[in-house]
């Protein structure tokens, strides 16, 4: 009810976390938001559908299909190979090989064409082998399948350590040319714009180029440009819980808050 509550006052603080909340992996959590964003949607139904496309692409860009599979067929060979579960590594593969099924984004997005063009044919091949595994059960039909899924792997890896630039119009042709939303950019909006005594600042565009960060979870640095001319960077983290960050935040920012309340350290401005 509280939620209820925020969502009719304050919209803009509440659509898009709700709406991220809504495709988490909880059924709890998922239940509760969709009631939430079923009840925006009657008195804001614009706002809640820019979130949802801004929420779903930014979800694209963190993650590519290569980044996917390369993932994917690493913990299906981790679960036939080394924890020895057929049917873990059967049902991975399952997942992986059911993305073929997004026919929006592979028509859409120039990336996946590009994945497709490369690995199609191979990744085809390997399933056909998988499903004559799964009847035969004879090692040399799941055999035939993992020389080939292990070669895609191999490629696939040495495109994503190359990889430090994503451009938008690649990977969400949307957002790229998303302009004048009604949404406001994630993390601006305050109370004090319902007061009127504050703009909101909206989304006006994004820059068509995104950073991709080298590390383990090589996650990417997008850039909004607002509609008060700002520029704001967000990080996008695709294989994390996010929570955790958000616990760190929280936590330093506890200790900036008792260091300014020491006398001595306030004054030297130690944060």
């Amino acid at each position: 009810d509280l939620l209820m509550r925020v969502a009719r006052e304050h919209p803009q603080a509440l659509v898009y976390p709700i709406t991220v909340t809504s495709s988490t992996a909880s059924a709890a959590r998922k239940k509760a938001a969709k009631r939430i964003i079923d009840e925006m949607e009657k008195t804001h139904p614009d706002l809640v559908k820019e979130a949802k496309l801004v929420s779903g692409e930014m979800m694209a860009v963190a993650i590519t299909w290569h980044e996917t599979w390369y993932q994917g067929l690493e913990d299906a060979a981790n679960m036939y190979f080394t924890e020895k579960d057929q049917q873990g590594m059967l049902d991975k593969l399952g997942e992986l090989h059911a993305t073929w099924s997004s026919v929006d984004r592979v028509s859409e997005t120039m990336r996946v064409l590009s994945f497709i063009h490369s690995y199609g044919r191979d990744l085809h091949e390997a399933w056909n082998w998988i499903e004559k595994f799964k009847v035969s059960g004879a090692a040399v039909h799941v055999n035939q399948a993992w020389e080939l899924y292990t070669t895609v792997f191999r490629k696939i890896k040495k495109q994503i350590m190359k990889l430090d630039e994503l451009h938008l119009e690649h990977v969400s042709p949307k957002l790229a040319i998303a302009e004048d939303l009604t949404l406001a950019v994630p993390g601006t909006y305050s109370e004090t714009y319902k007061n009127h005594t504050q703009s909101v600042v909206r989304i006006q565009s994004f820059l068509p180029s995104v950073t991709v960060i080298v590390s383990k979870q090589r996650p990417r640095r997008m850039s909004i440009v607002g509609s008060d001319g700002k520029t704001y960077q967000f990080l996008l983290k695709g294989h994390e819980d996010l929570r955790q960050d958000e616990r760190v935040m929280q936590l330093f920012g506890l200790i900036n808050v008792l260091l300014d309340k020491t006398i001595g350290i306030a004054k030297l401005g130690v944060k």
